[in-house]
């Protein structure tokens, strides 16, 4: 980087494309030149003026001013970052924030509010990871078929390729039948666009709900989503509300899956995935 003088005391610093360890050994040794009159101002932050040794001590301007971008000879205002700026050490660019910025977890403690607010009926089974998606699962065991196959030897299948080889010819009438029925899933996010790919891959095999902060959950590009995708939107209360623990119901979704889905290999291990979660939970 090189460096101007812009009047007597005090100079800025112009880009000039060099790495930023060679440009702080600049900053400290390189004269300042006159910038002639008229000459747009540089674009980076301000310094301080020169200390007694001869050194330039080079600070960040912390002033509310618009920063000045060159372009085609011209001087383009470009907006200042509100919460977050860029500053140079020796182990390369650093994000800085002005102060702290709360970021809410999923409303995973509302998982029992919720299935009480959609009328679900069922075990709420702790969140799980399933095809990627991080959801709340809610089951009901399936008494005389889990009997059967404990008898048997069929414990919870989770390997999924073996699950895969249960719709051959030779192994149909060999596997056993699903000892669990999904009441639905919910998908808990910060955000709706997480909680709807969350969601997604199960609205064929069982009802579906996004489980939401309060004002993400109103948002209406979420809601046009949810009403074309069919997943219920649910708000959860803020830890600052009178309740923190409601949960309030903004948009219905399908309250069963869709009829013309089948089965297939990918939803048998997903009533295996959950039956062995269900199992390990008792």
């Amino acid at each position: 980087m090189g460096i101007e003088r812009t009047d007597g005391d005090t100079c800025a610093v112009r880009r000039t494309g060099l790495p930023l360890v060679a440009a702080s050994v600049l900053l400290t040794t390189e004269l300042c030149r006159p910038v002639s009159a008229g000459e747009p101002p540089s674009n980076a932050a301000a310094v301080a003026p020169p200390s007694s040794n001869g050194k330039l001590l080079v600070g960040l301007n912390q002033a509310r001013t618009d920063v000045i971008r060159e372009t085609d000879g011209r001087g383009v205002p470009v907006a200042p970052e509100s919460l977050i700026e860029a500053r140079g050490t020796v182990l390369g660019s650093q994000l800085w924030t002005a102060e702290p910025v709360e970021v809410l977890g999923p409303p995973d403690h509302l998982a029992h509010a919720a299935v009480d607010a959609l009328g679900w009926d069922g075990v709420v089974l702790p969140p799980m990871v399933l095809l990627g998606r991080r959801v709340v699962a809610v089951v009901n065991l399936i008494a005389d078929v889990h009997q059967r196959r404990i008898s048997s030897g069929w414990g919870p299948v989770t390997d999924r390729v073996s699950v895969s080889t249960w719709d051959w010819p030779e192994m149909r009438h060999l596997v056993p039948a699903p000892a669990v029925e999904l009441s639905g899933i919910i998908a808990p996010a910060r955000h709706w666009r997480t909680g709807l790919t969350g969601a997604a891959p199960f609205t064929g095999l069982c009802p579906t709900a996004l489980l939401l902060p309060a004002h993400i959950a109103r948002n209406v590009e979420c809601l046009t989503h949810a009403e074309y995708y069919g997943p219920t939107v649910l708000a959860a209360a803020g830890p600052h509300d009178v309740d923190p623990e409601a949960v309030d119901v903004v948009h219905a979704g399908r309250s069963r899956a869709v009829a013309t889905a089948q089965p297939t290999k990918i939803t048998r291990w997903i009533y295996e995935m959950v039956y062995d979660r269900l199992v390990k939970l008792h």
